[in-house]
Protein backbone atom coordinates (compact mmCIF):
# COMPACT_ATOMS: atom_id res chain seq x y z
CA UNK A 1 0.00 0.00 0.00
CA UNK A 2 1.42 3.28 -0.68
CA UNK A 3 1.56 5.79 1.73
CA UNK A 4 2.64 8.88 -0.49
CA UNK A 5 5.64 10.71 -0.50
CA UNK A 6 7.81 11.22 2.31
CA UNK A 7 8.01 14.63 3.65
CA UNK A 8 11.71 16.32 3.31
CA UNK A 9 13.73 16.14 6.46
CA UNK A 10 14.05 19.88 6.49
CA UNK A 11 10.07 20.50 6.57
CA UNK A 12 9.62 18.04 9.24
CA UNK A 13 12.79 20.01 11.69
CA UNK A 14 10.44 23.07 10.66
CA UNK A 15 6.84 21.61 11.77
CA UNK A 16 9.20 20.33 14.69
CA UNK A 17 10.63 23.60 15.88
CA UNK A 18 6.72 25.25 15.86
CA UNK A 19 4.99 22.67 17.72
CA UNK A 20 7.87 23.14 20.35
CA UNK A 21 7.79 26.37 20.16
CA UNK A 22 3.46 26.89 20.12
CA UNK A 23 3.95 24.50 23.23
CA UNK A 24 6.57 26.71 25.09
CA UNK A 25 4.37 29.58 24.39
CA UNK A 26 1.41 27.84 26.16
CA UNK A 27 3.18 26.49 28.76
CA UNK A 28 4.78 29.80 29.33
CA UNK A 29 0.72 31.83 29.18
CA UNK A 30 -0.42 28.92 32.14
CA UNK A 31 2.90 29.74 34.13
CA UNK A 32 2.25 33.48 34.41
CA UNK A 33 -1.30 33.38 35.09
CA UNK A 34 -0.90 31.12 37.63
CA UNK A 35 2.24 33.12 39.34
CA UNK A 36 0.28 36.47 38.73
CA UNK A 37 -3.06 35.16 40.72
CA UNK A 38 -0.38 33.89 43.98
CA UNK A 39 1.23 36.86 43.80
CA UNK A 40 -2.13 39.10 43.86
CA UNK A 41 -3.80 37.27 46.16
CA UNK A 42 -3.58 40.06 48.84
CA UNK A 43 -5.79 42.82 47.96
CA UNK A 44 -3.38 45.22 49.41
CA UNK A 45 0.09 44.47 48.95
CA UNK A 46 3.32 45.38 50.90
CA UNK A 47 6.63 46.47 49.89
CA UNK A 48 7.94 42.31 49.48
CA UNK A 49 4.78 41.82 47.58
CA UNK A 50 5.82 44.65 45.05
CA UNK A 51 9.27 43.25 44.55
CA UNK A 52 8.09 39.96 44.10
CA UNK A 53 5.75 41.45 41.56
CA UNK A 54 8.41 43.35 39.99
CA UNK A 55 10.07 40.43 39.25
CA UNK A 56 7.22 38.60 37.90
CA UNK A 57 7.33 41.56 35.48
CA UNK A 58 11.16 41.18 34.64
CA UNK A 59 10.51 37.27 34.58
CA UNK A 60 7.24 37.46 31.90
CA UNK A 61 7.91 40.59 29.66
CA UNK A 62 5.97 39.45 26.78
CA UNK A 63 2.47 40.81 26.89
CA UNK A 64 2.01 37.14 24.60
CA UNK A 65 2.58 35.24 27.42
CA UNK A 66 1.57 37.80 29.85
CA UNK A 67 -1.57 38.93 30.01
CA UNK A 68 -1.50 40.45 32.92
CA UNK A 69 1.61 42.41 32.05
CA UNK A 70 -0.18 46.04 32.10
CA UNK A 71 -2.65 45.25 35.20
CA UNK A 72 0.84 44.13 37.05
CA UNK A 73 2.33 47.42 36.38
CA UNK A 74 0.05 49.36 37.02
CA UNK A 75 -0.57 47.93 40.51
CA UNK A 76 2.55 48.25 41.41
CA UNK A 77 2.61 52.21 39.90
CA UNK A 78 -0.74 52.19 42.45
CA UNK A 79 1.42 50.99 45.57
CA UNK A 80 4.19 53.84 44.67
CA UNK A 81 1.98 56.65 43.92
CA UNK A 82 -0.52 55.58 47.49
CA UNK A 83 3.28 56.16 48.97
CA UNK A 84 3.78 59.95 47.60
CA UNK A 85 6.78 58.49 45.51
CA UNK A 86 5.04 60.52 42.26
CA UNK A 87 7.94 59.58 39.62
CA UNK A 88 8.41 55.92 40.44
CA UNK A 89 4.66 55.73 40.33
CA UNK A 90 4.89 57.58 37.06
CA UNK A 91 7.91 55.12 35.37
CA UNK A 92 5.38 52.51 35.53
CA UNK A 93 2.34 53.58 34.69
CA UNK A 94 4.56 55.01 31.54
CA UNK A 95 5.73 51.18 31.11
CA UNK A 96 1.91 50.06 31.35
CA UNK A 97 0.95 52.21 28.65
CA UNK A 98 4.26 51.50 26.06
CA UNK A 99 2.76 48.20 26.50
CA UNK A 100 -0.86 49.10 25.31
CA UNK A 101 -0.46 52.31 24.21
CA UNK A 102 -4.17 52.92 22.83
CA UNK A 103 -6.14 51.90 25.99
CA UNK A 104 -8.34 54.35 27.42
CA UNK A 105 -8.62 53.65 30.88
CA UNK A 106 -4.39 53.17 31.04
CA UNK A 107 -4.25 56.66 29.75
CA UNK A 108 -6.45 57.71 32.00
CA UNK A 109 -4.49 56.46 35.13
CA UNK A 110 -1.23 57.72 34.15
CA UNK A 111 -2.71 61.21 32.39
CA UNK A 112 -4.80 62.04 35.73
CA UNK A 113 -1.61 60.62 37.75
CA UNK A 114 0.35 63.81 36.39
CA UNK A 115 -2.89 66.28 36.55
CA UNK A 116 -3.68 65.93 40.45
CA UNK A 117 0.59 66.26 41.07
CA UNK A 118 0.52 68.86 38.68
CA UNK A 119 3.42 67.67 36.73
CA UNK A 120 4.29 66.97 33.21
CA UNK A 121 1.05 68.81 32.08
CA UNK A 122 1.69 68.82 28.51
CA UNK A 123 1.82 64.98 28.67
CA UNK A 124 -1.29 64.55 30.96
CA UNK A 125 -3.30 66.30 28.25
CA UNK A 126 -2.03 64.61 25.23
CA UNK A 127 -2.83 61.46 27.38
CA UNK A 128 -6.14 62.29 28.28
CA UNK A 129 -7.23 64.03 25.04
CA UNK A 130 -6.68 60.30 23.59
CA UNK A 131 -8.60 58.46 26.33
CA UNK A 132 -11.42 60.78 25.59
CA UNK A 133 -11.20 60.29 21.95
CA UNK A 134 -10.68 56.50 22.00
CA UNK A 135 -12.98 56.36 24.99
CA UNK A 136 -16.14 57.83 22.37
CA UNK A 137 -14.71 55.99 19.44
CA UNK A 138 -15.94 52.70 21.01
CA UNK A 139 -18.51 53.75 22.85
CA UNK A 140 -17.61 53.74 26.67
CA UNK A 141 -20.63 53.73 29.13
CA UNK A 142 -21.66 57.54 29.49
CA UNK A 143 -20.12 57.21 33.06
CA UNK A 144 -16.53 56.55 31.93
CA UNK A 145 -16.88 58.85 29.30
CA UNK A 146 -17.34 61.44 32.15
CA UNK A 147 -14.23 60.09 34.58
CA UNK A 148 -11.98 60.28 31.28
CA UNK A 149 -13.30 63.90 31.14
CA UNK A 150 -12.82 64.87 34.29
CA UNK A 151 -9.21 63.79 34.43
CA UNK A 152 -8.63 65.77 31.15
CA UNK A 153 -10.61 69.16 32.46
CA UNK A 154 -8.83 68.88 35.66
CA UNK A 155 -5.35 68.52 33.53
CA UNK A 156 -6.53 71.77 31.77
CA UNK A 157 -7.06 73.21 34.97
CA UNK A 158 -3.62 73.14 36.24
CA UNK A 159 -2.71 73.87 32.92
CA UNK A 160 -4.44 77.13 33.54
CA UNK A 161 -6.99 76.93 30.43
CA UNK A 162 -9.37 77.41 32.81
CA UNK A 163 -12.51 77.93 30.28
CA UNK A 164 -11.51 75.00 28.82
CA UNK A 165 -11.56 73.30 31.56
CA UNK A 166 -15.22 74.06 32.89
CA UNK A 167 -16.72 72.97 29.64
CA UNK A 168 -15.19 69.38 29.97
CA UNK A 169 -15.93 69.49 33.37
CA UNK A 170 -19.80 70.16 32.95
CA UNK A 171 -20.06 67.95 30.42
CA UNK A 172 -18.31 65.38 32.73
CA UNK A 173 -20.90 66.53 35.27
CA UNK A 174 -24.24 66.15 33.07
CA UNK A 175 -22.86 62.34 32.23
CA UNK A 176 -22.17 61.21 35.87
CA UNK A 177 -24.04 64.19 37.87
CA UNK A 178 -23.86 61.85 40.87
CA UNK A 179 -19.58 61.29 41.33
CA UNK A 180 -18.58 63.87 44.37
CA UNK A 181 -15.27 64.87 43.13
CA UNK A 182 -16.40 65.83 39.37
CA UNK A 183 -19.08 68.25 41.64
CA UNK A 184 -15.58 69.18 43.35
CA UNK A 185 -13.87 69.46 40.32
CA UNK A 186 -16.47 72.01 38.60
CA UNK A 187 -16.70 74.10 41.64
CA UNK A 188 -13.01 74.86 42.11
CA UNK A 189 -12.46 75.70 38.63
CA UNK A 190 -15.56 77.88 38.39
CA UNK A 191 -14.13 79.77 41.95
CA UNK A 192 -10.72 79.87 40.02
CA UNK A 193 -12.36 81.58 37.40
CA UNK A 194 -14.07 84.03 39.41
CA UNK A 195 -10.80 84.73 40.95
CA UNK A 196 -9.03 85.12 37.26
CA UNK A 197 -11.96 87.84 36.48
CA UNK A 198 -10.84 89.73 39.96
CA UNK A 199 -7.50 89.80 38.90
CA UNK A 200 -7.79 91.05 35.19
CA UNK A 201 -10.33 93.54 36.91
CA UNK A 202 -7.86 95.00 39.10
CA UNK A 203 -4.40 95.34 35.91
CA UNK A 204 -4.15 97.96 34.35
CA UNK A 205 -6.15 98.32 31.17
CA UNK A 206 -3.65 98.24 28.83
CA UNK A 207 -2.24 94.76 30.64
CA UNK A 208 -5.73 93.27 30.69
CA UNK A 209 -6.04 91.88 27.19
CA UNK A 210 -2.64 90.06 27.56
CA UNK A 211 -4.00 88.73 30.78
CA UNK A 212 -7.39 87.74 29.45
CA UNK A 213 -5.21 85.29 27.82
CA UNK A 214 -2.91 83.88 30.14
CA UNK A 215 -2.69 79.77 30.27
CA UNK A 216 -4.69 79.33 26.95
CA UNK A 217 -2.52 76.83 24.91
CA UNK A 218 -3.34 74.29 22.06
CA UNK A 219 -4.65 70.38 23.44
CA UNK A 220 -2.76 68.25 21.57
CA UNK A 221 0.51 68.65 19.39
CA UNK A 222 4.01 67.11 18.73
CA UNK A 223 4.15 64.01 21.06
CA UNK A 224 7.76 63.97 21.16
CA UNK A 225 7.91 68.17 21.76
CA UNK A 226 6.06 66.87 25.13
CA UNK A 227 8.26 63.76 26.19
CA UNK A 228 10.87 66.63 26.29
CA UNK A 229 8.98 68.43 29.30
CA UNK A 230 11.42 68.78 32.10
CA UNK A 231 9.33 67.27 34.87
CA UNK A 232 8.59 64.08 32.54
CA UNK A 233 10.20 61.13 34.13
CA UNK A 234 12.83 59.72 31.95
CA UNK A 235 13.89 57.15 34.57
CA UNK A 236 13.10 53.19 34.34
CA UNK A 237 12.03 51.20 37.43
CA UNK A 238 14.33 49.00 38.82
CA UNK A 239 13.89 45.35 38.10
CA UNK A 240 12.67 45.00 41.84
CA UNK A 241 10.23 47.53 41.69
CA UNK A 242 11.71 50.73 43.69
CA UNK A 243 15.22 50.79 42.44
CA UNK A 244 16.89 54.66 43.02
CA UNK A 245 14.89 57.61 44.55
CA UNK A 246 13.85 59.43 41.37
CA UNK A 247 13.97 63.15 41.10
CA UNK A 248 10.87 64.86 43.00
CA UNK A 249 8.10 65.93 40.64
CA UNK A 250 5.86 67.48 43.43
CA UNK A 251 5.44 71.03 42.80
CA UNK A 252 5.23 73.49 45.81
CA UNK A 253 1.59 74.54 46.21
CA UNK A 254 0.54 78.64 46.81
CA UNK A 255 0.72 77.88 50.50
CA UNK A 256 4.03 76.19 50.05
CA UNK A 257 3.45 73.06 51.55
CA UNK A 258 4.03 69.82 49.25
CA UNK A 259 0.55 68.02 47.89
CA UNK A 260 1.44 65.01 49.13
CA UNK A 261 -2.29 63.56 49.42
CA UNK A 262 -2.82 60.86 46.56
CA UNK A 263 -7.52 60.62 46.83
CA UNK A 264 -8.60 57.10 45.65
CA UNK A 265 -11.01 58.44 42.91
CA UNK A 266 -13.60 56.22 41.46
CA UNK A 267 -13.25 55.53 37.89
CA UNK A 268 -9.40 55.95 37.82
CA UNK A 269 -8.26 52.95 38.34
Amino acid sequence: MSTGPALPPLLLLCLSLASLAVGCEKSRLRSSRIEFRQLTSESVPDERGIVELARFIERHPDRKTNPHLTQACSRIGRYHARAGKVALAAAWYERAVAVIPDDPTLLNLAGYHYARHATALTRAVEMLSRAVALGLERDYPPRQIAFFKDSLGWALREKGELRRAAVLLSEARDLAPDVAIIAEHLEQVHRDLEARGREIASDPPGERSAASDRGEVDVGGDVEAMLEDGDTPDMKPGPDGTGVEPPQLLHEGGNGQRRERIPDVEGAE
